[in-house]
C-alpha cells in the first residue's frame, strides 16, 4: 500500500523471502516460487476488487486490524508462558 507503483509479485516475493523461506524444504519453496509466478498484476488485481481508490479506506483499515493482532502474536510469542 505505501508503494503503489510496485507489482505485487516482487513485493510477496520479498515478503516470503524474508519471513517463511528459511523455514522450508526445498519442495515447498518450489511450488511457493510457481505460485508467486502466478500473481496477477497490480492493476488486474485491483481492478477486479473494485478498483485501488475505491477500496484503499477499506484495506488500510483492515491491514490496521492485522498489524494489531500480529503485535499481540509478537508480545505472546517473546513472553515467559511461550517458551515451555
Amino acid at each position: 500500500m505505501n508503494n503503489p507503483a510496485t507489482e505485487l509479485a516482487p513485493s510477496f516475493r520479498k515478503g516470503y523471502d524474508g519471513t517463511l523461506k528459511p523455514h522450508h524444504n526445498f519442495v515447498v519453496k518450489g511450488i511457493v516460487s510457481a505460485a508467486l509466478s502466478a500473481v496477477p498484476y497490480r492493476k488486474d488485481f485491483f481492478a477486479k476488487l473494485g478498483g485501488e481508490e475505491e477500496i484503499k479506506d477499506q484495506l488500510e483499515a483492515w491491514l490496521s486490524a492485522l498489524e494489531a493482532q500480529v503485535e499481540i502474536l509478537k508480545e505472546f510469542v517473546n513472553s515467559k508462558e511461550a517458551k515451555w
